[in-house]
């Protein structure tokens, strides 16, 4: 006799607002769940009662660790400032930003340093959908948005590679120190 296997549709981020809409039209239709969340942005009760749970936040442990690493190390940066007040509890850790105004520089030096580097987050008259809308009124989102590059920021960075990250921003922002504080 052939043994029938259970089969579940995995759902991560369950327990959010979206993920738990899926989750309950999914139900109705009779569909056997799975969702994994770290319950940091959603709740418990939101999850369809008949669903099996996993929370888990081994990811955002690590995450945590290393965005300590990175503000501790570039704490005493001159010209390279986090982006955000970053809160170790209750975040995700999805990306680590950080302000320079010398964004394209630093971008150019880190790549020679053969690191990798993004800008996330783009003022939205530079979307195609958003030309309409004049740059003049949206000044200050251009002005961030020169300042901010993200940084290498996944669970599984190794501490070698946050620390060379860190020694490259240092080093970066020591020039800049040089070129414009000189006497």
């Amino acid at each position: 006799m052939k043994k029938k296997k259970s089969k579940y549709t995995l759902i991560t981020c369950g327990a959010g607002y979206i993920g738990s809409h899926i989750s309950h039209l999914l139900e109705k239709k009779k569909v056997k769940l799975l969702i994994i969340d770290d319950l940091s942005t959603g709740k418990k009760s939101f999850i369809p009662k008949k669903t099996k749970f996993i929370k888990i936040d081994l990811l955002n442990k690590k995450r945590e660790n290393i965005l300590k690493k990175y503000l501790k190390g570039i704490k005493s940066c001159k010209y390279i400032s986090p982006t955000y007040p970053y809160k170790l509890k209750n975040s995700s850790y999805w990306l680590f930003s950080v302000n320079c105004q010398f964004r394209d520089d630093l971008i150019t030096f880190l790549k020679k340093k053969n690191i990798s580097t993004a800008v996330h987050f783009v003022p939205l008259p530079l979307n195609y959908l958003y030309k309409k809308y004049k740059k003049g009124k949206l000044e200050n989102a251009y002005k961030n948005w020169k300042k901010i590059v993200s940084l290498p920021f996944f669970p599984d960075l190794e501490s070698k590679n946050i620390n060379y990250i860190i020694k490259c921003l240092k080093t970066f922002d020591e020039k800049l120190i040089r070129k414009y504080e000189a006497i």
